[in-house]
């Protein structure tokens, strides 16, 4: 996460050029940012791979928590004002998951939801305590569910016009 805000760094140095400093710094206060973590560090990192397997999974959640609230406070510091955070989605249910995961069948995964669950509740609590206590004056940060509106659109495809019976049998979600 690192280098994204190495690149927003060298972006607002070059919009300094080109627009001059107040109007840069106006640019960059007004425009709207989204933070989209934690699902490749939960699906990929923490339970495909055996690189942070020396964190038991609440732990680790807690450390992707501090990881993105670091991000974005960094990000405030570097004068965004509009940020959006989004949770993970049901990583579950991704298809790289239910591959991996999901057994013959390519069912949901039950404890990859449960852990992107866990992960989204101390994320979004986490922006609320960020909002009383480090965002600056005039500061819009707020928390997006991203899990409840795709795991219903998972559950029920066909309210969403996606469903299409001759082509996939209806995916069990635990």
């Amino acid at each position: 996460m690192d280098n994204q805000l190495d690149l927003f760094k060298e972006y607002k140095e070059k919009l300094r050029r080109v627009a001059g400093d107040a109007r840069a710094g106006e640019i960059v206060a007004e425009s709207l940012y989204m933070v989209v973590t934690g699902t490749a560090a939960l699906a990929n990192t923490y339970f495909t791979t055996p690189f942070r397997r020396d964190y038991d999974l609440d732990s680790y959640i807690e450390f992707v928590v501090r990881c993105a609230s670091g991000f974005v406070r960094k990000l405030l510091g570097m004068g965004a004002r509009r940020v959006n955070v989004a949770g993970a989605p049901p990583i579950g249910c991704v298809p790289s998951q239910r591959t991996n995961a999901g057994g013959l069948d390519r069912d949901c995964v039950a404890l990859y939801n449960q852990a992107a669950v866990v992960y989204n509740a101390r994320l979004e609590k986490e922006i609320e305590r960020l909002n009383v206590t480090a965002a600056p004056p005039g500061t819009v940060l707020k928390y997006i569910d991203l899990y409840t509106p795709l795991l219903d659109m998972i559950q029920r495809p066909a309210a969403y016009g996606i469903y299409k019976p001759h082509t996939r049998k209806h995916l069990r979600v635990p």
